[in-house]
């Protein structure tokens, strides 16, 4: 225990993490927020056919845990996390649901303790430089910098890669598909992008495929 936080274990977790920075995600990570379960997963499907191949389900959404079921079940090389989790029987449920990896808007204890239990990497949200080297002191090997639009956008990235060049982020909030490549440019590891989900599958389809080849 360091700090009030779990040592995290470094196995499978790590393996996640490797796949999740990795070529085939390609530092997209698609995140998909919905009022309904059946849209959820027919806007997944459509993006996973356009080539995304990591997408992050928020807790949020109705039925979440059946959404990333299905998509577990359809499609086993898929990469799926679960988004906006707030507690240990969260965890719980997107682990039981075959989430792989765990993204929350804040540095949380109690969910950092839950991941560390399954063996699952966390990725906590964090706002400012403190929260930052906390997060990595305490063995967080991926933050989610959010919201990224309202801190600064790629300058702010890019400033705290300054001081702390080994910081691997994931940004999210406010990014447009247009910002890719500027914050990949920045120095974010990952770039979580809910604006690539549109009206309906057609929309999204063509929103994901238009991203891919201009990566």
């Amino acid at each position: 225990m360091r700090d009030g936080f779990a040592e995290i274990d470094t196995t499978d977790a790590e393996r996640v993490l490797e796949r999740m920075l990795g070529p085939m995600v390609g530092g997209v990570v698609g995140v998909l927020r919905s009022d309904d379960p059946a849209r959820a997963i027919d806007l997944s499907e459509a993006a996973i056919s356009a080539g995304l191949a990591c997408i992050e389900i928020t807790w949020t959404t109705p039925g979440a845990a059946g959404v990333v079921r299905t998509l577990r079940e359809r499609h086993p090389g898929l990469l799926i996390g679960a988004g906006s989790v707030f507690d240990d029987d969260d965890v719980a449920s997107a682990r039981g649901a075959g989430a792989e990896f765990v993204v929350s808007p804040h540095l949380s204890e109690r969910v950092s303790a839950a991941c560390a239990a399954l063996a699952l990497p966390y990725v906590p949200g964090v706002a400012t430089a403190s929260e930052v080297v906390r997060a990595m002191e305490t063995g967080h090997q991926l933050v989610k910098l959010f919201p990224i639009a309202q801190l600064g956008g790629p300058a702010f990235v890019r400033a705290l890669r300054g001081p702390v060049p080994t910081l691997r982020a994931m940004v999210t909030g406010g990014v447009a598909p247009e910002d890719l490549a500027s914050y990949r440019e920045a120095g974010a590891a990952l770039v979580g992008l809910g604006s690539i989900f549109g009206r309906d599958a057609s929309e999204t389809y063509d929103r994901v495929a238009t991203l891919m080849r201009g990566r």
